[in-house]
């Protein structure tokens, strides 16, 4: 009696799959590569934007001033609070998380309090930071320029869709179109 062996040949010829992966891991990297196409899609869009324009806010212009500063020049010192708010709110989370795998509910109860707070004030420096931007500063900027070929001395206030205290009027003429862009999309067409 003759045994006949019967082979089947394939891409894949038994053992492990490399696709044997759990669902966890898999929904992760699928979490992991949507967040870094969106953050990408988005440098991209602000090095377009940035680079098609004539010109761009000097940072040391825009975010010279702070909260009870007065009138003080310390350029970037309030985005260093407001990073430094973040990170450790950051903190306060991992803490929170930690003590929740510990079962102690005094302690996430603390950490997510003290999180929370941490919010919050990131919140409130937000909106200061986009009230003094629109608003601008008391002393405004100066600006010299000939018209009808007389020098003419003006002083303008923030940033509105005219001119702009802080950098060249392209910047400003962008967030108008993002504004008029919203007021669009929030129309209600029947």
């Amino acid at each position: 009696m003759e045994t006949t062996v019967t082979t089947t040949t394939g891409t894949w010829k038994g053992g492990r799959s490399p696709f044997n992966v759990e669902y966890g891991k898999l929904m992760m990297w699928y979490f992991l590569m949507s967040d870094a196409f969106t953050f990408g899609a988005f440098l991209i869009a602000y090095g377009t934007t940035r680079f098609a324009t004539n010109g761009w806010p000097n940072p040391n212009h825009v975010f010279r001033s702070y909260p009870l500063g007065g009138g003080s020049h310390a350029p970037l010192v309030f985005v260093s609070i407001m990073t430094f708010i973040l990170i450790i709110s950051s903190v306060t989370m991992v803490l929170a998380v930690h003590e929740g795998h510990s079962m102690n509910r005094k302690g996430v109860a603390k950490y997510l309090v003290l999180t929370i707070l941490g919010g919050l004030a990131f919140l409130s420096c937000q909106a200061w930071e986009w009230t003094h931007f629109i608003v601008g500063t008391d002393a405004g900027t100066t600006i010299k320029e000939f018209v009808n070929g007389e020098l003419v001395t003006r002083v303008i206030h923030g940033a509105n869709l005219h001119e702009n205290q802080y950098g060249p009027p392209d910047f400003v003429t962008l967030l108008g179109r993002a504004a008029v862009f919203q007021r669009l999309m929030s129309v209600d067409v029947r």
